[in-house]
């Protein structure tokens, strides 16, 4: 009885230790930490490990290339996860990294997938309406009804690279090299039920305020223990793309201009209807409308 105590105690142990060192190898591909990620692989750490919130070695060193190619080259699963590295690397300009995955066989369109309660907020909008008896107004009533009746089944939102890509970015080789791949134009949004050109017009951003935002987000990124690389730091995103080249490429690949979101509005009517009209985003849906 003993010696079987004693097994189970020593398997226990040794599956305590192997879950300690695949998370570590999780924190140092994230940290951008090499020499941290050899020695743990070389000591056990299995790099194809899902942890608890669906994140892989790989998911987590969209950062760093030489990280990935590691990572790759010992058998790590490039499309396992909740989110794939593909979709992270989509959103910061990693384009290395991207054409690492992609040769890899990393799916284009494989999305990433968050849970969250979608209609939880609107719901409680709408109850909060209803409370007030007699003084409700009944359109705000209806437009919440009709709100809630839009959205998708389910309590996940999705997120794949070329959204990412084109929500996120100004990195028109990021999305040229995506659709290269095959990765689909005809994406629709889960919340407004706006296509790819919807994305591309109401999510972009004059380039200058862009690149503010990516030094006033390094600072906590490295908080949060996230290696950010020299090259990050340092990208000039000012000759990375601009509106109008972007729409250009997204169109040749068959995406519509004309497409209706949930509100029955087109690109174009979507960006106008912005809370900060972009003239620039408006002129090229026009000029290539």
């Amino acid at each position: 009885m003993k010696k079987i105590l004693f097994l189970l105690t020593s398997v226990l142990c040794s599956s305590h230790l192997l879950a300690q060192k695949n998370d570590e190898l999780i924190k140092a591909s994230l940290a951008g930490d090499l020499t941290t990620v050899k020695s743990l692989v070389d000591g056990g750490a299995d790099v194809k490990y899902v942890d608890t919130n669906g994140s892989t070695p790989v998911g987590v060193a969209y950062f760093s290339p030489e990280i990935t190619e590691y990572l790759i080259s010992k058998g790590a699963d490039v499309n396992a996860g909740s989110f794939p590295s593909l979709v992270n690397a989509s959103k910061y300009y990693s384009l290395d990294v991207m054409k690492m995955l992609l040769k890899a066989g990393a799916d284009p369109s494989k999305p990433g997938v968050v849970k969250v309660d979608l209609a939880g907020p609107m719901k409680k909008m709408l109850e909060d309406e209803k409370a007030k008896g007699k003084k409700a107004n009944k359109y705000m009533v209806k437009a919440f009804e009709d709100q809630i009746k839009a959205l998708p089944p389910g309590n996940t939102l999705n997120y794949d690279a070329l959204q990412n890509a084109v929500g996120s970015t100004n990195c028109k080789a990021c999305i040229e090299l995506l659709l290269t791949f095959g990765a689909k134009t005809d994406f629709k949004n889960n919340i407004s039920g706006g296509n790819i050109v919807h994305e591309l017009a109401t999510t972009w951003i004059p380039v200058s305020q862009r690149a503010t935002n990516m030094q006033t987000n390094i600072p906590y990124f490295e908080k949060a223990g996230m290696g950010i690389p020299d090259w990050y730091k340092k990208l000039d995103i000012s000759i990375q793309g601009n509106f109008t080249d972007i729409l250009k490429v997204l169109l040749a690949k068959g995406a519509d201009i004309e497409f209706p979101d949930n509100n029955k509005r087109t690109p174009l009517k979507a960006a106008v209807n912005q809370p900060a009209v972009n003239a620039e985003v408006v002129m090229a849906l026009i000029d290539n409308g």
